[in-house]
């Protein structure tokens, strides 16, 4: 913090200033009533009141809230290691410093104390609060009143200033640049030496933001006979203010009722509109514990309007002055709240009122104080609803009951008894916890209810057991950043995936991060591009998450953003993108499946200067926002997301010019959405960067002329790189063994990342470099990660992405992995695994649900690190099974026609019949003498819907309960022992042979696998399959034939037990089969004549395939 030269008093030629001004009509008070007790309600009445925009001022902070942040913008200090000194509510028991309050109307003052874990003005330099206005004309005003004094103890050092009262310009005390400060100057050495008020003109910049021309830093105005604020005494301060770059503004200050300084002049000289305005401020230096601030009464308002009481018939001839608490104003009538403050009972006061105008009525309106404000002892009552006990993971909605004899001014969430940062100040109240953020155990939920008087309560425990996963998930990651590699012009990619990004603009480093090192983004060009990839091109869903620490949220500020191009390769606009205030201001996740934008706004700003854990989701069905693991926007959409070919970029888009400002750090992005549990592992967990080989430590040279170093290299199989950071260098260059590595181009300041090779054992770097006095040059030997065998990959060789599948068909989908050391390849499809095989060239087989137009298909290879990759996003499109018509004639082997033959359509697979039943199946069912509802054919027993990813009946099986009879014959071509395992939701039965192996009467509800064995002879094998449902039934029926492995059965080598595409030839042998499936692949005609001899004669066309849409003629079968 700069401090003003105190060498001397500076001399001012000030020319000299005619005020000429029309004087104010004063306010009349005729009468009042209600009656004048401490927290009473009185109704003033009179003329000339005025107006004021707003009746209540904008903070009214007597200590008896609970969080000082809560009617602040912000507070000092505020460090979370520094709990002891924090700026909070205490009693003077609290902070044991034997600290007095100001007057028996209160039972709290804020206190916080110089003295902390660490320097900086948030820990320990500073003890302020503040608020933030907006200011759009001039002049503006501002009231100011509050008690302040510094503890007995105060240690007293070489500090020479004292602030009481800053001015700045943007958001937070001492914002650059300043405007000014009042302060004691200089600071007193000892509780009876003199003190003087100082005004600090501390502007930076051009001098049009100076208060004081012509100079533009450390302009000094004194005023004698300041009150020694170590004098072991409460000061009560008040201000008024009028803010204009014009010579008629002012700056007043009383100091228990006596006008101490009267600066008249600018007052403000900056651009913008924000301004910060901050009550207390800088003074000596940490660490000296006993160095405490108290303040009390603590009253700012954007208005000179005031209602006063002083203890004089004059307001100028008063030393107390309190300020009531407006709560209506019009021309004719106030309703203040009454504030005795030091005012004793049946004491005479006067009643004053300070319009807008600045007039006051010249005789005090005489009052008596009476006595009915009681402190309040009575405690709250508090107690825990919900949860009530047992285990919970993820987000926990802690309900919590409260009452209190006057009011509850908040509820705080305690667990094994250490204060979370969640309370809630409104009833009923809902507590929202992240049970994930507390390791996996027993844990005791308590709630801690306090009052306006600071009475405190807590409730009896409740005894949880929380049970969250270990760590985040790496199911669907495509990318994470840490940004804890703190330096650099790219940003690495911690998932092992590749997806690194550029820093194209001037974002910069910075160590404050949520966890370790973040990016600082400026609002205005800065972003991190990140090359377009197909796994970054999600369609079906996506999990996007940040933390961010906004400083800004005007308009449209974007965090995570995923373009499209437009025709003809313009920017066109999003696939999915995540924001930190949409214009609203709320924060907002943000999609694009065709048409316009779809956007799930929060309910509520996100504050500044603060971290917040953002993530979007979308599944298909619904897009979501969480708000630190908490869902607070929600719509539902649906559709594919719109195809991106566009960088994924963070911290803003050149697409419509939308930047962030502020930091982010801990990045995710999933090609799936997670669910509510998942999402509060990743809030509690930081991500985190591959572990790099640090034994090499940094290297450091500065400084002109020419350096020389060595180092060590051991290992040469890791990636070193040297970091060049040139500051005003005009010609330079850097040697590695005595060949030029780098050399400087910028004159300003640049910073480079050289990629090197040094060799084994001992290497020298030579720096020389000229430039003008103060440039300098860094360089700095890193060493990343030796070299690490790089990730799996994965590809769907089969379907191709064009293809168009069948509603219905079974069909194979292929997949080649390659990396070190495949473990297992996933197939998902629309993001739910169907199956897993452990070898990297799986065979899948697949049969397609009725009802959708497109499926996601995607492999998943994990490797034996656990290291996962997966493919783009394929999306196949569906269509509805073509039925065809057969048409053909009969003849024998002569060539004769004939007109009285059986004619069937043979396909492969199995038969199927559906018998539907009112009520639950709890068991199989008797199937005798029932006729089925439904009979079709199955390609293959290998329905499946897990989780119902497919709706309520993709294989049209009918939403009832039913029970299932599958018939046919296995082709066996190899006799031996056969494996079986049968995959069903409820009770199943499988015989083959005539052999019952598997028997599972009864089901769990969820899929199970039920395995048998078998020994079979070759040929054809008759097996059934019995099962029930209550809803969403899946079939899987696999075998295992002797020496291989267990696999879907494929269709080939099932025959139905009968088919329903059956005719009869007419006239002349003449036959039409109607509504054959093409799903079901190639099919045979076959046709049976009863001979004269009784035999039964058979023949067929043989396959015929693909049988074409609409109406296939094959022409002749003839009758063998």
């Amino acid at each position: 913090m700069r401090k003003p030269s105190t060498s001397g008093r500076l001399a001012f030629a000030c020319a000299v200033i005619l005020w000429s001004t029309a004087v104010a009509a004063q306010p009349s008070i005729l009468s009042n009533s209600g009656q004048w007790s401490h927290k009473a309600t009185v109704t003033i009445s009179g003329t000339g009141f005025g107006t004021k925009s707003t009746a209540a001022p904008s903070v009214w902070d007597d200590a008896s809230g609970f969080d000082v942040s809560a009617k602040w913008d912000g507070a000092w200090p505020n460090c979370a290691a520094n709990d002891a000194y924090n700026l909070a509510y205490r009693t003077p028991s609290e902070v044991g410093r034997n600290i007095a309050l100001p007057h028996d109307h209160i039972t709290k003052y804020i206190a916080g104390a110089h003295d902390g874990p660490a320097p900086g003005p948030q820990c320990s330099y500073n003890v302020i609060m503040w608020k933030v206005r907006t200011i759009t004309s001039f002049p503006a005003y501002s009231y100011v009143s509050w008690y302040q004094r510094s503890d007995d103890g105060w240690h007293f050092g070489d500090s020479d200033n004292y602030k009481t009262f800053a001015y700045s310009e943007g958001v937070g005390p001492y914002s650059l640049p300043n405007n000014w400060y009042m302060e004691y100057n200089p600071r007193p050495t000892s509780r009876t030496s003199g003190a003087t008020w100082h005004l600090n003109d501390d502007a930076f910049g051009t001098a049009a933001q100076s208060l004081q021309s012509p100079d533009q830093n450390g302009h000094n105005l004194y005023w004698d006979n300041a009150v020694n604020p170590m004098a072991g005494q409460w000061s009560k301060i008040e201000m008024e203010l009028k803010y204009t770059n014009q010579n008629d503004g002012y700056i007043k200050l009383w100091e228990n009722g006596v006008l101490r300084a009267d600066y008249r002049g600018r007052t403000d000289g900056l651009a913008g509109s924000t301004r910060t305005e901050g009550i207390g401020g800088y003074a000596v230096n940490y660490p000296y514990a006993s160095n405490w601030r108290y303040f009390a009464d603590v009253y700012l308002d954007s208005s000179r309007a005031r209602v006063i009481l002083g203890d004089a018939p004059t307001l100028d001839a008063s030393t107390i002055r309190e300020v009531q608490i407006p709560t209506q104003w019009s021309d004719s009538s106030i309703d203040v709240t009454v504030n005795l403050g030091r005012f004793g009972d049946r004491q005479t006061a006067y009643l004053y009122v300070v319009t807008q105008d600045g007039a006051v009525n010249a005789a005090g309106v005489p009052i008596a104080t009476v006595p009915g404000w009681v402190a309040d002892t009575t405690a709250p009552t508090v107690s825990v609803l919900n949860p009530t006990g047992g285990s919970v993971s993820g987000m926990v909605s802690v309900e919590v009951a409260a009452s209190d004899n006057e009011s509850v001014a908040g509820v705080q969430l305690l667990i094994d008894g250490v204060e979370t940062e969640h309370q809630d100040t409104t009833a009923p109240y809902a507590i929202d916890w992240n049970s994930a953020m507390s390791v996996n155990g027993v844990h005791q939920i308590t709630a801690r209810a306090r009052d306006a008087a600071g009475n405190v309560a807590i409730s009896a425990p409740v005894i949880v057991t929380t049970d969250n996963a270990s760590a985040p998930t790496t199911t669907g990651l495509v990318a994470s950043y840490s940004f804890d590699q703190g330096r650099g012009l790219i940003l690495r990619d911690d998932s092992g995936h590749g997806h690194d990004g550029t820093l194209p603009g001037d974002a910069t480093w910075t160590a404050d991060g949520r966890n370790g090192a973040a990016l600082w983004f400026d609002g205005v060009d800065d972003m991190v591009v990140i090359p377009n990839d197909e796994t970054l091109n999600v369609r079906t869903g996506f999990t996007i998450e940040a933390r961010v620490n906004p400083s800004a949220l005007s308009g449209y500020r974007n965090v995570i953003l995923k373009g499209r191009p437009a025709p003809g390769g313009a920017a066109g606009g999003l696939s999915y993108g995540l924001y930190v205030n949409n214009n609203t201001p709320n924060p907002a996740a943000t999609i694009n499946t065709g048409g316009a934008d779809l956007t799930a706004p929060g309910i509520s700003a996100v504050p500044i200067n603060t971290w917040t854990h953002l993530a979007a989701t979308y599944d298909g069905a619904t897009l979501n926002l969480f708000v630190n693991g908490v869902l607070t926007g929600s719509r539902a959409a649906s559709g594919l997301l719109a195809i991106s070919a566009d960088a994924l970029t963070l911290g803003g888009n050149d697409i419509w010019g939308e930047f962030f400002a502020g930091a982010i750090d801990d990045v995710r992005i999933y090609n799936r959405a997670l669910s509510g549990a998942e999402i509060a592992v990743d809030v509690g967990t930081p991500v985190i960067a591959p572990t790099a080989d640090t034994t090499l430590g940094p290297i450091t040279y500065q400084g002109t002329g020419v350096r020389k170093a060595t180092f060590d290299v051991t290992d040469v199989t890791a990636t070193y790189a040297m970091l060049v950071t040139s500051v005003g260098v005009q010609d330079g260059l850097v040697l590695l063994n005595d060949r030029v590595a780098f050399r400087p181009r910028d004159p300003h300041r640049a910073i480079a990342e050289v990629p090197i090779r040094p060799r084994r054992g001992s290497n020298t770097v030579v720096t020389a470099f000229i430039g003008a006095r103060g440039s300098s040059m860094t360089v700095e030997i890193v060493r990343r990660p030796g070299r690490v065998p790089p990730p799996p990959h994965v590809t769907i060789t089969s379907p191709s992405p064009t293809a168009v599948l069948t509603e219905g068909a079974t069909i194979p989908i292929t997949a080649a992995a390659s990396g070190t050391a495949v473990r297992r390849v996933d197939l998902l499809v629309n993001g739910v695994v169907m199956a897993s095989e452990e070898m990297t060239a799986p065979r899948f087989l697949f049969t397609v649900p009725f009802g959708v137009n497109w499926l996601n298909l995607q492999a998943r290879v994990t490797d034996a690190a656990g290291r996962t990759a997966s493919t783009a996003d394929m999306i196949v499109t569906v269509v509805p099974d073509l039925l065809t018509t057969v048409r053909g004639r009969v003849e024998d082997t002569a060539g004769r026609r004939i007109a009285a033959a059986d004619v069937g359509a043979m396909l492969p697979g199995l038969s199927a019949e559906i018998f539907t039943f009112n009520g639950t199946l709890a068991a199989l069912p008797n199937l005798s003498g029932r006729t089925p509802a439904v009979v079709k054919l199955i390609s293959a027993a290998n329905l499946r819907n897990p989780n119902g990813v497919f709706g309520d009946d993709p294989f049209g099986f009918g939403p009832r309960s039913h029970a299932i009879r599958l018939t046919g014959s296995l082709q066996v071509t190899r006799a031996g022992v056969y494996s079986f395992v049968l995959g069903v939701n409820a009770g199943g039965r499988l015989t083959v042979g005539g052999a019952t192996i598997i028997n599972a009467a009864q089901g769990t509800g969820a899929f199970q696998q039920l395995a048998g064995k078998v020994w079979l002879p070759a040929g054809s094998i008759p097996i059934e399959v019995r099962t029930f449902d209550n809803g969403n039934p899946q079939i899987q029926l696999s075998y295992a034939p002797p020496g291989r492995d267990l696999t879907v059965i494929p269709q080939r080598v099932l025959t139905p037990a009968f088919t329903p595409y059956r005719a009869r030839s007419g006239t002349l042998g003449a036959f039409s089969i109607a509504g054959v499936p093409t799903a079901l692949g190639d099919l045979e005609v076959g046709a049976s004549s009863a001979a004269g001899r009784g035999r039964t004669l058979t023949g067929d066309t043989g396959p015929v395939a693909p049988v074409a849409a609409g109406v296939t003629d094959i022409g002749v079968v003839r009758v063998h």
